[in-house]
């Protein structure tokens, strides 16, 4: 029989995770959305699966699988075993504990309970649309790489999960027409795109514009090299990844969580243009996968490059995102045409909310005319820049958080946006100047 592989539960990255199993294994059919059929068993599965299931015995019905195991125990039940119940189908009116028994009653061997010692098999009872399974399964257990990097000395809130690095990475290596070797991370954070790339054997190679980051990236890769037994130790720098002299030119993959966070959902963030044009420019034979917080359909095509496949991230969390695969060939616009990009120079700062009011109406704080002050990093380090406040419309219906349209002052850096979502306790850190 064929290997059934259980993708990780966030249902936020489902679309991902199937996304990054159909490029890992062509051919791969889904019999429920965490559940698909292999054609072919993996030995290296890539991260969106959780578990691989080696069915044993199968039936179109409970009872017919009973039977048969009934004449026919499986082998593996001649040892100590552990029997879990999978449920990828509408729920059933028997319980799950019943379910278990009526199958543990024609297992061969003790439970593992009733031994001494942690060896055991693992299996499973599946229930599907149209089959009954008994699986002996293999867990797919986080490596010790990971729970490393989740004790890593440097990260800070808007810092790239380690999952979804690891699915990024996996996917643009699936979809390379080539074996990849090398990984560029144009704006590399604190690191965990490098982490990812590395820990599947790959040269890394990261540029960041914030000289405090990279250093934070360097420590973060050296402290969890040990677990990682990185093959090739990845390398990090201080640079402008949209200056085509800071890149190198022999990357396979571009990899990257693109850094202005929430604020690309505003249209004045088109710094990021100027950064795919460099990296499709430095490197037209590569793959490329994006991680931002709204489609890149215009920079995309100003850089050159086609959209092979677009899928949603947390799509029905508070702050969204999209993971596009890309190559060189989208028809790039002759640039005459564009309008000139300014270089942002300073990014809001999140998480606080608003500071230093009591007021429970934050509405009325920000009427239009009002003052207001949002702190941002520049590059000569944070600092509160002054704005009027020109409209506000609520996001939710109670309220709480309003999309504001800001008029910044003239010693404001350039490239902040024009629009913000300002709530009390969270969000932009803001105050009324």
């Amino acid at each position: 029989m064929v290997q059934l592989a259980v993708l990780s539960p966030s249902t936020g990255l489902r679309s991902l995770h199937a996304l990054d199993l159909e490029l890992a294994a062509p051919g791969a059919l889904p019999l429920a959305p965490r559940l698909w059929r292999l054609p072919r068993d993996l030995d290296t599965p890539p991260p969106s699966v959780a578990a691989l299931l080696q069915p044993l015995a199968r039936s179109t019905t409970l009872p017919g699988l009973l039977d048969g195991l009934s004449e026919s125990p499986p082998p593996p039940t001649l040892r100590p075993w552990r029997l879990h119940f999978e449920a990828h189908a509408a729920p059933s009116e028997v319980r799950a504990s019943d379910l278990l028994c009526a199958v543990a009653q024609r297992l061969r061997g003790p439970p593992a309970a009733l031994v001494d010692g942690d060896a055991a098999a693992e299996l499973h009872l599946v229930r599907t649309r149209r089959l009954w399974y008994l699986c002996a399964g293999r867990p797919l257990r986080a490596a010790p790489a990971a729970h490393a990097w989740a004790r890593r000395p440097f990260s800070f809130s808007a810092a790239t999960s380690h999952h979804l690095a690891a699915l990024a990475v996996s996917v643009a290596a699936s979809a390379s027409p080539v074996a990849p070797r090398r990984l560029l991370d144009p704006c590399c954070g604190s690191g965990t795109v490098l982490h990812a790339a590395a820990l599947r054997g790959l040269r890394a190679t990261g540029v960041d514009l914030n000289a405090a980051t990279v250093e934070g990236a360097a420590a973060n890769l050296a402290a969890c090299a040990p677990a990682g037994g990185y093959a090739f130790a990845p390398t990090v720098a201080v640079g402008d990844a949209s200056e085509a002299a800071a890149l190198p030119g022999d990357a396979d993959l571009v990899v990257a969580s693109l850094p202005w966070g929430r604020n690309m959902r505003l249209r004045d963030a088109r710094a990021l243009g100027d950064l795919l044009e460099s990296v499709a420019a430095a490197l037209p034979e590569a793959t490329f996968v994006f991680v931002s917080a709204a489609p890149l359909t215009e920079e995309l095509e100003r850089a050159g490059l086609a959209a092979a496949r677009v899928v949603p991230v947390n799509a029905n969390a508070k702050h969204s995102s999209v993971l596009t695969v890309a190559r060189v060939g989208g028809g790039r616009r002759p640039a005459a045409t564009l309008p000139p990009s300014p270089r942002a120079t300073a990014e809001v700062l999140e998480g606080g909310g608003l500071k230093g009011e009591a007021a429970d109406d934050v509405a009325a704080l920000l009427g239009a005319g009002r003052r207001i002050a949002v702190q941002v990093r520049a590059t000569d380090g944070r600092a509160w820049v002054a704005a009027r406040v020109v409209h506000t419309t609520a996001v939710d219906g109670g309220g709480a958080r309003l999309k504001t349209t800001l008029a910044w002052e003239a010693a404001a850096p350039p490239g902040l946006p024009a629009e913000l979502a300002l709530e009390r306790y969270a969000g932009p850190n803001w105050r009324v100047d």
